[in-house]
């Protein structure tokens, strides 16, 4: 595939959107071509995380860390970054990541991703608004979970001080 084409791909991810046609070509340039086979491990949940991963063609499954034999419990298809946050700090892969076909994919390394942010200092300005943005989303998203979890917490409480009184009668 050509560089055209990986600048594209990486036009096309929302982390990247902003990046000007030379930044995305220069991350396109620098990122690393590779391919896996069917059944070939890409990563293991509890892996150190130092880079993320383009899924150019092909298909990647995912697999939370109690599923050893199952279906896989997401899939990455072409378009899909791997491994995003892997990009911007420490942190350790939180699924297993297993081809489910041959797949070609662009690796995209931590080091290249910070040499960017640091001779691009708007990239990390640009980034933190996006990323930002998306935290607040994600934080809208969960906020009916996370009151449904208070309101049962309260019911629970009230059930255990209701038990524990004696009945007079």
């Amino acid at each position: 595939m050509s560089l055209e084409r990986d600048i594209g791909f990486l036009r096309d991810l929302p982390l990247l959107s902003d990046l000007s046609e030379d930044q995305l070509r220069l991350l396109a340039f620098g990122a690393d071509f590779r391919i896996t086979r069917e059944g070939e491990t890409l990563f293991r949940a509890g892996d150190f995380a130092d880079c993320g991963f383009l899924v150019k063609t092909g298909a990647i499954g995912l697999f939370n860390e109690g599923n050893a034999d199952g279906p896989p419990d997401d899939i990455a298809e072409p378009g899909t970054l791997l491994g995003e946050l892997a990009l911007l700090i420490e942190t350790r892969r939180s699924m297993r990541a297993v081809a489910l076909e041959r797949t070609e994919l662009l690796q995209i390394r931590k080091a290249l991703f910070r040499r960017m942010l640091e001779e691009f200092p708007e990239i990390a300005v640009r980034l933190q608004g996006t990323m930002g943005d998306r935290i607040g989303a994600f934080a809208r998203e969960i906020a009916p979970v996370a009151d449904r979890l208070d309101r049962a917490e309260r019911m629970s409480r009230t059930a255990r001080r209701g038990s524990t009184q004696a009945d007079p009668d």
